[in-house]
C-alpha cells in the first residue's frame, strides 16, 4: 500500500511525502526544519526513515530547510546538477549529507523516479513520477506556466497526480498584485491556472488515472473551494462520476497536511 501526504503546499512553503511498506521519500523541504519534523510527526514518519530528499527547483519555498534537515538527519539530497549548482551559490546546499546529481531515470531504495522537465521561471524545474514497491505510479507536477507534451506524456497513465491548480485567471487579474508579478504568474514559465489544470482531467482520467490532489493554490489568487469546484465542473460535464470515476482532493494552504492511500 502506498501512502502520499502534502506536508505543506503553499508560496510560504512545499514539501511532499511518498510512502510504500516503510519506506520514504521526500519531494522537496520548503519550510525550516522544525515545521517539516513537526509536520512529519503528525503521520507517524521520523526524519530518520526518509530515504531522500528530492528537489523540484531553486525556489525559496521548495528549499529553505534542505540544508538544516539534510545535514541534521544525515538525509541524501537527490537534484540536477542546475538547481545544486544555485544551491551552493546561495548557501543552501548541505554540507555534511551525501549529494546526488540526477539526469534521468534513478532509484531509491525500491522507488524508481524518473524526472521530467517543467516550464518555470527558475535555472532547471522538474516534476517527478515515482513507481512503488507496489507498483503503483504516483506522479507530482508543480510550478508550472504550462502544460508541455512532455509533462502531458509523463503524467499519463500515473494512478496519483499531485498537479498544480495555482490561480483563478480573473482573480489575478483584478487584485492587488503589482502589474509585473501577475503578468509572470500568468506567463508560459508562471504559474498553472485552475482552467489550464482543468483541461489536463480528463486525459488523466482517461489514462487510468483514479486520484488527483491540486495543489499549490494561491491564498490571494484562488481558493480550495473555487479550485475543487472548477474542477468538479469539467469532469462532470464530461459525464464523468466522483467516487466512481474518480477520487478528487486539494492540498491544504494553511500549513495541514493532506493524506491520500494510492
Amino acid at each position: 500500500m502506498s501512502k502520499v501526504v502534502s506536508l505543506f503546499s503553499s508560496s510560504s512553503g512545499n514539501s511532499f511525502l511518498v510512502s510504500c511498506k516503510g519506506s520514504n521519500i521526500l519531494i522537496d523541504a520548503g519550510v525550516c526544519c522544525k515545521a517539516l519534523t513537526s509536520q512529519l510527526s503528525e503521520y507517524g514518519v521520523l526524519p530518520q526513515s526518509i530515504s531522500g530528499v528530492i528537489l523540484t527547483h531553486e525556489h525559496i519555498d521548495h528549499i529553505k530547510g534542505v540544508r538544516v534537515f539534510c545535514d541534521k538527519h544525515n538525509i541524501p539530497l537527490y537534484a540536477s546538477k542546475g538547481i545544486l549548482e544555485e544551491l551552493e551559490n546561495r548557501g543552501f546546499i548541505p554540507l555534511k549529507s551525501k549529494i546526488h546529481t540526477i539526469r534521468d531515470e534513478f532509484s531509491i531504495g525500491d522507488f524508481l523516479i524518473t524526472p521530467f522537465a517543467t516550464p518555470h521561471d527558475c535555472r532547471e524545474s522538474f516534476g517527478y513520477t515515482i513507481v512503488t514497491d507496489d507498483c503503483k505510479k504516483i506522479a507530482v507536477c508543480t510550478d508550472l506556466g504550462h502544460i508541455t507534451p512532455a509533462v502531458k506524456n509523463a503524467l499519463t497513465g500515473s494512478n496519483f497526480v499531485f498537479l498544480e491548480s495555482n490561480h483563478d485567471i480573473e482573480m489575478l487579474k483584478n487584485g492587488n498584485y503589482p502589474a509585473s508579478l501577475k503578468q509572470r504568474i500568468l506567463g508560459m514559465f508562471g504559474h498553472l491556472s485552475n482552467k489550464a489544470c482543468d483541461e489536463m482531467l480528463l486525459p488523466l482520467i482517461e489514462s487510468g488515472t483514479t486520484q488527483i490532489m491540486l495543489g499549490h493554490i494561491s491564498q490571494e489568487n484562488n481558493s480550495v473551494a473555487l479550485a475543487l469546484s472548477c474542477a468538479r465542473k469539467t469532469l462532470l460535464y464530461n459525464g464523468l462520476v466522483e467516487n466512481r470515476d474518480f477520487l478528487l482532493s486539494a492540498a491544504d494552504v494553511d500549513g495541514n497536511g493532506k493524506f491520500c492511500i494510492v
